[in-house]
């Protein structure tokens, strides 16, 4: 017989992988501090991220934008010119993102490269990429991939535990969730969260715009030049010049389509 939920006594719940290694132990703080933030376990890594985060990452003005686009080069696996890092931008495993020339980032980004131990680079950023404020680019598992000339608006949230692609000239109004994984949720004698995660990726094409607010579901791909009305929750792909919205979202007509590549 199935225990009941309610039954299920604290120490019976499954953790997640992350919350199993932080609770284990067996392991040093310190050592879990390295791999979980700074991502990199070398000491030589693990001062240069401590002395230039703790000087840097709330020094305000143009001194502490031009200290940025000088020093946090030290950091990064590749960082390109011009680019500009605002205040409190918090940086996991920075060694494994790769920023293009003349990237922006916003106060209160945080920008997350974990993923796989595999990758030297998770989360890979193009050229003239805008990043608002308070957006969080997570790679638990996976990759994130921006393009070109992107602009992701404030307070968004990207996940990823395999793939998430953003094409060139992609445009994310505030609050777009991308939804990079989902968890299964067929046995009723384990909680939802000790159950596995799985993922199939997404990828949305090149010139399309997500309006505000917009849930993309894991496993969906969207066309190039779309554009996604405010407030959808888009479940399956959309086609290339669509014009679709609603919940779910539904395509509603087809953009004329341009000539060229």
């Amino acid at each position: 017989m199935v225990e009941p939920l309610e039954t299920v006594r604290p120490k019976d719940v499954p953790k997640t992988k992350q919350q199993a290694f932080l609770t284990d132990e067996s392991v040093s703080a310190l050592r879990k501090y390295r791999l979980l933030v700074v991502g990199d376990p070398r000491w030589s890594a693990f001062f240069r991220y401590e002395v230039l985060t703790m000087l840097l990452t709330g020094l305000g003005g143009s001194l502490g934008l031009w200290l940025r686009q000088k020093l946090y080069r030290w950091l990064f696996y590749r960082m390109g010119r011009g680019v500009a890092i605002g205040r409190y931008v918090t940086l996991r495993a920075p060694f494994r993102i790769a920023l293009g020339n003349r990237v922006v980032v916003e106060d209160f980004v945080l920008l997350d490269g974990r993923g796989t131990p595999e990758n030297p680079v998770n989360l890979v950023i193009g050229d003239d990429v805008f990043i608002g404020r308070g957006t969080h680019l997570v790679c638990r598992g996976g990759t994130i991939h921006v393009g070109t000339g992107v602009n992701i608006g404030p307070n968004c949230l990207i996940q990823s535990a395999r793939e998430v692609v953003l094409e060139d000239h992609v445009l994310l109004a505030p609050f777009v969730y991308i939804a990079g994984s989902t968890r299964t949720y067929e046995r009723l004698d384990v909680p939802v969260i000790g159950q596995p995660t799985s993922s199939q990726g997404v990828r949305i094409g090149r010139g399309t715009w997500i309006g505000a607010h917009v849930f993309i579901d894991d496993g969906v791909r969207i066309g190039r030049d779309c554009i996604i009305g405010a407030g959808s929750v888009v479940l399956h792909d959309i086609p290339d010049y669509a014009v679709a919205y609603g919940v779910p979202a539904r395509v509603a007509r087809l953009r004329t389509q341009a000539e060229g590549p």
